[in-house]
């Protein structure tokens, strides 16, 4: 069997023109455009060969040999890109198929556009796109990041702008707190004759809270030029010694009534050190000042200043409280001391971490130092302070002047004070309690505010004192004040809070409530009036307008008390009489009834004192006595009453009126209507209906 003829789209096509060479192998290679492809066999049997068969298979594509009988043409139409084998085999005239059989490698190439080149382009392509998609992503999100990033940045100062804002309106409250201390005092010295006992003591309390404001002041104005950078340094020779003395001798008094053994450590040589006056005292004064606030009494305060490793170190350590490690980080971070100071002025707690000790690390980075605080949490604390040296700016001998008087600093003044609670109660006797007009409950958290409520009414009324809102409710339980004089802003709970418990209450609701407050605003004002307060006084107030409030809210409960003791509170106005209620309660019954029976004109007498229960002769009388009329007059009335309506509110004839009304007699009904309203009935509707249109 021999291959005779090769055809490519039924065209007899020269072999060999296909076979490609491929290492030592030769194969039919061929385009997969090139199809159907043909295959003619001879058969070299001249005696059978008529009566021979082929059989041909594709390997790798045909699974088992196909039979052609006896024809000799191989055709492949459908075949698949890929390398394959066609086998040939032949069978005799006895249908015995032979054992050696044609083999032919037979490569049919893909498409270009499913070549290998097509694939590594399609791949290059689909990289090319992934790097573009990628590169369009990561731009995207760039531009995301950075409208999210001058968001951010825009709340921050946002942010920024209301802590600020925050700051401001919460430490009003601080002071107007010493407003009002030194504003009363002045104006009850203005009102006074004499200069006694009494106007050294409003002229005392009046240099106290001015050298309170001025600290709280000028420790604002100092913190707010070191976080802007405004604060001024002026480095010049101070006696480092005399300067701590000089702050320590404040708090002498301070420290022997709450019984704090101090002890102070220095050089046995003068110490002068090139610094800045006034910052180095600033640091020294607050911390001084806050170690005294936070040490308990009977427990001890130790001062140590030397000259080591060529820095200045000044420590001061208290006992008996710590920091923990957790807020030892954050108590100097100038950052945070809005929100800290927000937190301890409109709440009220104790933290340690004031404007104070976030002006001392400002002025202490400003000299080149650097401040930590040492603790173990629970039994002592120590702050540390080193400065190194700074250069002296060339400038004109000048003598060290002696230290300026500095002001208390805030709350310390309070630890001197004596309790003035316990004194004024001490003072006051029975016989002179029985003779006020009332009871007051002053609520506040500062003891001053409520020794000056005290001073302000305790010359008309009896005065207890509360230091918040629930201490007020617990004196509320035992006794029953004629006013209530309440803070807004206070620990525990604040007098907003107060009045809502106090006004849900049945035995405490009636209570008259003034409130103080700093915050002054409508909204706030409307916030108290809304809880139930009966009046809002913001600070700082006239001593004269608290006076009037409570005179007026005395005066208004006692009116009340006296109405509803009196006979008149029985008593209530009917067609412009004043009767009792349960008279008038009757008349309303009576009323109703002939409404009911309007139409009727034989309602009698008797049929109204059968339904009131009531005898007719007693009726009679009740109704003589109260309306000046007879029951048919009172009745007639109603009667005319309810036609007037009609006549103005329907388009009922005036006849048809009457009967409505219960008259049968025209003549009887236009005599009785015109006595009573001076018109006709028809003159009546007429004149309705003009003022009407017009």
């Amino acid at each position: 069997m021999i291959l005779d003829a090769f055809y490519i789209r039924n065209v007899e096509t020269n072999l060999y023109d296909y076979v490609k060479t491929r290492g030592r192998k030769e194969t039919l290679t061929l385009k997969s455009s090139y199809r159907p492809v043909s295959f003619k066999f001879v058969l070299l049997d001249y005696l059978s060969g008529a009566k021979c068969e082929i059989a041909y298979r594709l390997e790798n594509y045909d699974k088992s040999w196909i039979q052609l009988g006896t024809s000799s043409a191989i055709v492949l139409s459908n075949v698949p890109p890929g390398s394959y084998t066609l086998s040939v085999r032949r069978s005799n005239s006895d249908k015995v198929w032979s054992a050696e059989s044609f083999s032919l490698p037979v490569t049919i190439l893909p498409p270009w556009w499913a070549s290998m080149w097509a694939y590594i382009g399609y791949a290059a392509l689909l990289v090319g796109v992934a790097v573009l998609v990628r590169k369009q992503l990561k731009y995207r999100l760039a531009v995301k990041n950075s409208i999210k990033a001058k968001e951010f940045e825009r709340q921050k100062a946002e942010e920024i702008h209301q802590a600020k804002l925050r700051f401001f309106t919460n430490i009003a409250h601080e002071f107007s707190n010493s407003l009002t201390l030194i504003y009363a005092p002045c104006e009850q010295l203005m009102q006074m004759t004499d200069s006694g006992d009494a106007t050294r003591k409003h002229l005392n309390t009046i240099r106290t809270n001015s050298r309170r404001m001025q600290s709280l002041i000028q420790q604002l104005i100092e913190f707010r030029k070191a976080e802007t950078g405004f604060l001024t340094l002026s480095i010049e020779p101070v006696d480092v010694l005399e300067l701590v003395r000089f702050v320590v001798d404040h708090f002498i008094e301070v420290l022997e009534q709450r019984k704090i053994a101090l002890t102070c450590t220095f050089p046995s040589q003068p110490l002068v050190w090139n610094t800045d006056r006034d910052g180095f005292e600033k640091v020294v004064f607050n911390l001084i000042s806050n170690a005294v606030k936070y040490t308990s009494p009977g427990e001890s305060l130790a001062i140590k200043v030397e000259e080591k490793h060529g820095n200045l170190l000044f420590e001061i350590t208290n006992t008996g409280v710590g920091i923990q490690a957790a807020d030892r980080k954050a108590i100097f971070d100038r950052f945070k001391v809005l929100e800290r100071f927000e937190m301890q002025v409109s709440e009220r707690f104790e933290t340690r971490s004031g404007i104070g000790l976030a002006l001392c690390k400002s002025i202490v980075e400003m000299l080149s130092g650097t401040i930590e605080a040492l603790s173990d949490g629970e039994t002592y604390t120590t702050f540390v302070v080193s400065l190194p040296p700074k250069s002296v700016a060339p400038q004109p001998a000048r003598q060290i002047l002696p230290l300026p008087a500095a002001p208390l600093p805030v709350g310390v003044e309070e630890c001197a004070a004596a309790n003035p609670t316990d004194e004024r109660q001490g003072k006051e006797s029975k016989g002179e309690k029985a003779q006020k007009n009332g009871l007051i409950l002053a609520i506040d958290d500062d003891r001053e505010i409520r020794a000056l409520l005290h001073g302000i009414l305790s010359k008309n009324f009896e005065v207890l004192e509360a230091c918040d809102g629930k201490e007020g409710l617990e004196i509320l339980k035992i006794r029953t004040p004629a006013i209530v004089v309440c803070d807004v802003i206070m620990p525990n709970m604040n007098g907003v809070e107060f009045v809502r418990v106090m006004k849900n209450q049945e035995q405490t609701r009636h209570i008259p409530v003034i409130l103080l407050s700093s915050k002054g605003s409508i909204e706030s004002q409307i916030e108290g009036i809304e809880t139930g307060a009966d009046a809002y006084l913001p600070k700082p107030f006239h001593p004269r307008h608290l006076q009037a409030l409570v005179e007026s809210l005395t005066h208004r409960n006692k009116a009340v008390t006296d109405y509803s003791k009196s006979h008149y509170a029985g008593l209530e106005q009917f067609q412009g009489k004043l009767i009792h209620r349960e008279d008038k309660d009757l008349l309303t019954r009576i009323s109703l009834i002939v409404q009911k029976n309007m139409a009727e004109e034989t309602l009698s007498l008797e049929y109204v004192a059968s339904e009131t229960a009531i005898s007719k002769m007693q009726l009679y009388r009740k109704i003589k006595e109260l309306t000046d009329q007879t029951p048919t007059e009172f009745i007639r009335a109603i009667r005319l009453e309810h036609a007037e309506q009609l006549l103005k509110t329907t388009n009922k004839t005036v006849q048809e009126v009457m009967y409505c009304c219960g008259f049968n007699n025209k003549a009887y009904f236009y005599r009785e209507f015109s006595k009573k309203y001076q018109l006709t009935p028809k003159e009546y509707r007429n004149k309705a209906a003009n003022l009407k249109g017009s």
